[in-house]
């Protein structure tokens, strides 16, 4: 519950902002909301790694971690410096290889199915960068909500650390 209530205050500031800025990054970096944002995320990471903590996951904790850190590098720097860039990468393998790993741990054809829309949004967003790329930024990151979500709900019935190889 404290993951959604965290992710659901960001997602409420970025609705806000969002009518000024063409992506996701200009509204987390806008002066008006990155306070709010980089209180979110701390409470978001600090929450999302003591559940994965208390899974017994490191594959699972590592890859949110490298989320966490590419999240972070993209609240240190304004776009469009070029770190920026760097970090939302970082953010956006990390999560495609979070869902490609629990894909794979699962074997489930609607997990298969969320990592393939996935992996058709981030290539949108990286052929149109320069464009106005918000309502695809958005659907990228609500899909992994979900999938976070939905995976979660899915292994809750599976003891604690049994799902690593």
């Amino acid at each position: 519950m404290c993951i959604l209530l965290s992710y659901a205050i960001q997602i409420l500031y970025v609705a806000k902002y969002y009518s000024k800025h063409d992506n996701i990054s200009y509204v987390i970096c806008d002066t008006n909301c990155k306070n709010v944002i980089v209180g979110g995320m701390v409470c978001l990471g600090i929450f999302m790694m003591l559940y994965e903590w208390e899974r017994g996951s490191p594959i699972s904790m590592g890859l949110i971690g490298l989320v966490l850190v590419g999240i972070y590098g993209l609240l240190l720097y304004d776009m469009p410096h070029p770190a920026h860039i760097v970090f939302a990468g970082i953010t956006m393998a990390g999560i495609i290889l979070f869902m490609m790993y629990h894909a794979w741990m699962l074997d489930s054809p609607l997990v298969y199915l969320l990592v393939c829309i996935q992996i058709l949004l981030v290539t949108e967003i990286a052929i149109h960068m320069d464009e106005d790329i918000f309502k695809v930024e958005t659907g990228f990151f609500l899909n992994f909500a979900g999938y976070y979500v939905y995976l979660h709900t899915l292994i809750a019935d599976i003891p604690v650390g049994t799902i690593d190889i």
